[in-house]
């Protein structure tokens, strides 16, 4: 508050060079809310106001004169053609915020661009909170005096009323020069419902009184403004048309129930989208996670939405996105929203969404319900690889680390069946509950044995189950919907943010939040599909570093890779608990966050897991391929020189000798044992507890928690309520991207849109391989990306609906 305090006192006291004394009485230099707001104040354009297309036609007491303006202002540059008095006027201008709630304009006002007839304005704006507002402009002539306003700006509601504290705003303007200070100019804003505005000022110092009205019709905005001479007499006033580019208000909404269809998009990405352009990252978020929820939060809270109507959404998102989705929409709910979802047909992720969230749910009639439950699947090819002379041996800590096994087993170990069957129990669970949680009664029996008897290919048999509400035509869905009613409209979209009118953005406390998705490798990565040693651990260090960032979120959705490189982002993540700038960093799992992706989330303070998040997998894998056998019955010679008896260590063509596979099983327990200490640190659990759930075992989140490898159960929302009392702190939580922060501290340019750049996404593999081949393929993958290590933080499966992936194993 202090800062505030001394930055108001040198815009009241000792500005000296900043816009021209304002011609309407009606406005302010604190205010400067009219069409006209970029000419009394140029700083406010970066506030919002005053921007857009704008025409400006003024009269007399006769008839319209010859002098008019026309502008084209943004938030940081406009243009404006002025006629005045037969002469042609242009201005330009610029404006940007110099911190929070702090704004600074300038514009060049010239008939010819001649400095002898250039007139350069300045200003500032300072809202350090919703009651006041603080503005100063300078205007500097050619020739003669610099004019000077200072301006305070009060909203007397914003003390009990803070939902209406733009109705009402009361100003006083002080003119003045270096020579003489005027007599103020006073006056009140007045806004009755959004759109329609009326603003009243009087000149004490040339007894003038001036005054303006105006409606919007969305973004819309016209009305005329009067001006007075000291007797009263009518002298002069402005007709003005504005197209803004955010409404005033929503038209529709008046005696209308709007609902809004809201598309999710092609995929829902638990990482903004990017792609490197030089040393810039250019980021897409909307399809992003994070994104959605934000928007979804927004909806929640505007008065004018009442519900959302979902048609036709199948994105790719996985099980534990899925529900992040669903807790979002129940909060949407709980203030009072409708939701609704059609569908021609639906698998088991988007009816899990719709059925744990929708009023009411309706499927074509032709459609189906590809619900069903959850599986996990793998060829055996030892027996095949025997058959034609090739060896597969596998080395691993522990009975449950079976990556690999579809390598070197002839059929499913029991270890390997235990564990699956155990997991899926506990994630088919969740999804049960889900769709029990939002149909109750409405079910003709219990969810899981309805999943048992999926999935429905006839559309009546969902019908019947009580699995939908009814089976319809898309074009039949609004006359169909129980709670619609005369009044109620469906838009195709959500309505445009209306028009800022808080005049404050109450101070926040910054997190960085760092995503932490894809195969886990050495080197620099890909932010958004893999996770690079170099830039991840770069990006915690650089928010360590940052004296504004309170603390870390780190999101991880990763099955894991490297043992080295998931070794080096730990050390970062322990340094943030131990070393010079010590702040705590929370995890925030997705939907799989194992092996390495489990081992660099060690060190956190707390950890925050999904029901679904595919977790654990403490263990530590190696492969080596011979073909010998193979060379010899194709009758193909394959010899070497070398100078050194280990010079081809590991190499395909010949067996590993027992001293050879002594050292990799000494290896690899020894990043096992690294592994355990990490985690029995980290978490604060004796290491016989670590060892008893570890052995490559990959547990569900709820599974998990039970077993103390995390502390709470939830998403986003969950975690920065964690953070918040972490950090003790009553302020909101702003969360700052470092993602793509690299070593240089170069930070990301982020684009709004919906569109994907290529280098960020699947390759093009995922789009035609099989998935079970697909599975192999990443397999291949995480294992070149890892370099010359042979030791693998891996998970052993995936299973459909766990991740993000297009074709994840079933």
């Amino acid at each position: 508050m202090k800062k505030y305090i001394l930055i108001t006192v040198a815009l009241l006291v000792s500005i000296s060079f900043l816009s021209a004394v304002p011609k309407q009485t009606h406005e302010s230099v604190s205010l400067a809310s009219s069409v006209s707001g970029g000419f009394v104040n140029p700083a406010v354009l970066s506030y919002g106001h005053g921007t857009g297309l704008g025409y400006l036609q003024d009269y007399d007491a006769n008839e319209f004169t010859e002098d008019f303006s026309l502008y084209l202002h943004t938030k940081a540059l406009g243009y404006a053609y002025s006629q005045e008095l037969g002469q042609d006027f242009h201005t330009l201008s610029f404006s940007f915020p110099l911190a929070e709630n702090l704004y600074f304009g300038s514009a060049l006002r010239t008939n010819n661009f001649e400095s002898d007839t250039s007139t350069w304005n300045f200003g500032a704006l300072l809202r350090p909170a919703d009651f006041i507002s603080v503005g100063a402009t300078a205007s500097v002539p050619p020739e003669g005096e610099e004019q000077y306003t200072t301006g305070i700006a009060l909203r007397p509601l914003a003390f009990g009323m803070p939902q209406a504290a733009h109705r009402i705003s009361l100003f006083a303007d002080l003119p003045w020069t270096t020579e003489e200070i005027s007599l103020p100019k006073v006056g009140l804003h007045f806004e009755p419902v959004n759109g329609l505005q009326a603003r009243f000022g009087y000149d004490l110092e040339n007894e003038a009184l001036g005054f303006s009205f105006s409606v919007a019709l969305s973004a819309v905005n016209g009305g005329s403004a009067v001006s007075t001479d000291s007797t009263g007499s009518f002298e002069s006033g402005t007709a003005y048309l504005q197209f803004a580019p955010q409404p005033f208000n929503y038209p529709e909404g008046f005696g209308k129930e709007l609902y809004a269809q809201y598309d999710l998009g092609p995929a829902v990405f638990e990482a903004p989208q990017g792609m490197r352009t030089g040393p810039f990252y250019f980021v897409m978020e909307e399809n992003s996670l994070l994104y959605i929820l934000d928007e979804l939060d927004k909806v929640a809270d505007d008065p004018s939405i009442k519900g959302l109507v979902f048609v036709n959404q199948h994105p790719r998102m996985s099980l534990s996105t899925m529900r992040e989705l669903r807790d979002a929409l129940l909060h949407l709910k709980n203030q009072g929203k409708k939701i609704v979802f059609y569908s021609d047909y639906m698998n088991r992720v988007e009816y899990t969404l719709a059925a744990s969230t929708a009023d009411a749910l309706y499927l074509h009639p032709r459609g189906t319900l590809d619900l069903r439950g959850l599986s996990a699947s793998s060829p055996y090819l030892e027996t095949f690889f025997e058959k034609y002379g090739i060896e597969v041996a596998s080395f691993k800590t522990g009975p449950y680390k079976t990556a690999y096994n579809f390598l070197s087993e002839s059929s499913m170990p029991e270890p390997e069946r235990e564990a699956l069957d155990f997991m899926l129990q506990g994630l088919f669970d969740e999804l049960a509950a889900l769709i029990e949680s939002g149909r109750g009664n409405k079910l003709n029996g219990s969810a899981a044995d309805l999943i048992k008897n999926g999935p429905y290919l006839q559309a009546e048999n969902a019908l019947s189950a009580g699995l939908v509400d009814g089976l319809i035509q898309r074009d039949e869905l609004e006359e169909k919907i129980p709670f619609f009613s005369d009044k109620s409209v469906v838009k195709d979209k959500l309505p445009q943010e209306q028009i800022r009118r808080d005049w404050s953005t109450a101070p926040k406390t910054k997190v960085a939040l760092i995503h932490a998705v894809g195969p886990i490798h050495p080197g620099e990565g890909n932010p958004g599909s893999s996770i690079g040693a170099e830039n991840t651990a770069a990006a915690i260090r650089a928010a360590r570093n940052d004296s504004r960032v309170k603390a870390i979120l780190l999101r991880v959705n990763s099955g894991g890779g490297s043992a080295l490189a998931s070794d080096i982002i730990a050390r970062e993540v322990e340094l943030c608990r131990s070393g010079d700038n010590a702040k705590p960093v929370i995890v925030s799992m997705g939907g799989v966050a194992a092996s390495g992706g489990y081992y660099l989330s060690a060190f956190a303070e707390k950890i925050v897991a999904s029901p679904f998040s595919l977790t654990g997998s403490i263990g530590v894998i190696a492969v080596f391929p011979n073909i010998s056998d193979f060379l010899e019955k194709q009758q193909i010679e394959w010899d070497v020189v070398k100078q050194g008896s280990q010079a081809d260590f590991g190499a395909l063509y010949r067996p590993l000798s027992e001293a050879e596979q002594n050292k990799i099983n000494e290896s690899i327990q020894g990043t096992y044992d690294s592994f355990l200490g990490t985690v029995s640190e980290g978490r604060g659990l004796p290491r016989a507890e670590v060892e008893a759930v570890a052995g490559g075992r990959v547990w569900s989140g709820v599974q998990a928690k039970e077993r103390g490898l995390v502390d709470s159960i939830g998403g986003y929302r969950k975690t920065l309520d964690i953070i918040a009392a972490e950090l003790d702190s009553s302020k909101e939580i702003e969360l700052v991207n470092y993602t793509y922060v690299d070593s240089w501290g170069t930070v990301p340019i982020n684009t709004p849109g919906r569109a994907v750049f290529s280098k960020a996404t699947s390759s093009p593999f995922d789009q035609v391989l099989p998935p079970e081949i697909l599975h192999f393929y990443r397999y291949y993958q995480t294992s070149t990306q890892a370099g010359p290590e042979f030791g693998l933080m891996i998970m052993p499966y995936y299973v459909e609906g766990a991740t993000n992936e297009k074709n994840s194993r079933e």
